[in-house]
């Protein structure tokens, strides 16, 4: 048997057309999905019923389950929240009862499928590090699982060491005396760097795991977002993934002439139209009856917009309750030659901004404290709020071909996390505008969630940088309540 595993389509059909070609031209027997088929998207009707007719099973996804009603969406970040909400609203009740009726987990013999981690699958917990996938492995007794869920496909793997590890996506087959939990990546919604969508090919007769990544029409996603209002994702789609190829030629070869002898010859130029004056009067009475059934049309949509969940904010507004210091792009950052820290000094230039700096929280009640070395961030005690604390672009000494990242966060009074990720993007030039475009994503501890009283250490050298990489910028994203500090924040050669 040869199943197709996707995962993470999040309403963006031009990638889900992307993957169900590829997945046609496999000889795939059984196709399941391992949720999240909705969320952050705007496509979600269309999605769910390509899925319905082409897809043979089904897990829940966090947001599958927040649409429709069994999740709260609280816990979510703003935006991801308020997406839930316009998505709710763009489906009628059988698509929202359609949803409702995934299962947790699938099972099939010698595998096992959940959308997230497998001891407590309806907390949709994250598996990141390989400590994080031993409560899974203890919750299951199958030898191969498939997740999905951080959008960033791996492998992990225990053997009979015990000990566990995890492992680049690559191609592989099964051992015995091995345990393996495949992350499936995103079909829809990549955050690994790769623009293209990624699912796998699992075959039961031959005991292997294929990964596939396929290119996807991005531009087409782009504008199905902006029709809807929707706010594109800075880190995942809105950057153009042809900005680093170099122009060869000028485009003036393939233009039109205004040559005489270019254009159409022996054609009539004029037609007398008088003896179709009565003919036309049918074609001026349905248009008149057109123009009246518009404004009916018009008109019930506006007192059913009057009841229906607002919509986001246009492109380029930052979601409601969000505020961001500076508001204006930061400019390029050069380090001092020989400095042994490529980030600029933290300095706090007021409450919610330090110097150099973009920093943007969810409530005016979080603040700042920082000196030459670390910054202090407090919250409110109790619920988590969304912060990011993002550098300018910093441009590379030339010659560099990676660079060592450490941060070391002490939680502080109150502190509690359900979020927390140190990011660093590789740039490439400015466009006109003074827009750099992403040429890669390295989350470098994605969604680690430090307690209450642990130190969180991070050590991290980056892979080789890209050909057309220029600059970088490094950002420190998450929820949290309560207080932390961060020091040693340095990006070293």
């Amino acid at each position: 048997m040869r199943f197709a595993i996707v995962s993470d389509i999040h309403a963006n059909m031009p990638a889900w057309k992307a993957v169900l070609t590829d997945i046609a031209s496999n000889r795939v027997d059984r196709i399941l999905c391992l949720g999240d088929a909705v969320g952050y998207g705007p496509q979600p009707l269309e999605v769910l019923s390509s899925l319905h007719q082409h897809v043979d099973a089904f897990c829940m996804g966090n947001h599958d389950a927040a649409v429709c009603g069994k999740l709260d969406a609280a816990r979510f970040n703003p935006l991801a929240a308020t997406l839930v909400e316009w998505t709710r609203g763009k489906l009628p009740r059988r698509a929202l009862d359609f949803l409702g009726g995934f299962p947790l987990m699938l099972t099939a013999g010698g595998f096992r499928c959940a959308h997230a981690e497998f001891s407590d699958p309806s907390a949709f917990n994250y598996i990141f590090e390989p400590a994080d996938a031993l409560a899974s492995w203890a919750a299951t007794a199958e030898p191969l699982l498939f997740t999905g869920h951080s959008h960033a496909p791996c492998i992990h793997i225990i053997g009979e060491s015990r000990t566990p590890h995890r492992v680049e996506a690559q191609d592989f087959t099964l051992e015995p005396g091995k345990r393996y939990i495949v992350n499936t990546g995103s079909a829809g919604h990549p955050r690994d760097g790769d623009l293209r969508a990624c699912y796998v090919l699992h075959d039961t007769e031959t005991a292997s795991v294929h990964f596939r990544r396929i290119p996807f029409d991005s531009d087409l996603y782009r504008a199905a977002a902006r029709a809807a209002g929707l706010p594109l994702d800075a880190a995942v789609f809105d950057r153009d993934p042809l900005a680093g190829l170099a122009q060869l030629r000028e485009n003036d070869f393939f233009t039109t002439s205004l040559n005489p002898a270019a254009c159409a010859h022996d054609v009539t130029p004029a037609q007398e139209i008088s003896r179709y004056k009565r003919a036309t009067l049918f074609w001026r009475k349905a248009a008149l009856l057109s123009t009246l059934a518009a404004l009916v049309a018009v008109t019930a949509a506006a007192l059913l917009a009057r009841f229906m969940p607002r919509e986001p904010p246009a492109p380029g507004e930052p979601p409601q309750g969000l505020v961001t210091t500076p508001a204006l792009p930061l400019p390029p950052y050069q380090p001092l030659p020989g400095a042994a820290n490529l980030l600029p000094p933290i300095v706090l230039a007021s409450e919610t901004s330090m110097a150099g700096w973009r920093c943007t929280f969810a409530s005016p009640q979080q603040r700042l404290t920082a000196n030459a070395s670390n910054f202090t961030l407090s919250a409110p005690a109790g619920e988590p709020l969304y912060f990011r604390v993002e550098s300018p672009p910093i441009q590379i000494p030339g010659g560099l071909k990676n660079a060592r990242f450490v941060g070391t966060l002490q939680p502080g009074e109150h502190f509690s996390s359900s979020d927390f990720r140190f990011i660093i993007e590789e740039l490439g030039e400015p466009d006109a505008q003074g827009a750099h475009p992403v040429l890669r994503r390295n989350d470098v501890n994605p969604v680690a969630r430090p307690g209450p009283k642990a130190t969180l250490e991070k050590k991290f050298t980056t892979p080789k940088f890209r050909v057309a990489t220029r600059y970088l910028r490094v950002s420190l994203e998450g929820e949290t309540a309560g207080a932390f500090t961060l020091t040693a924040f340095a990006l070293s050669p």
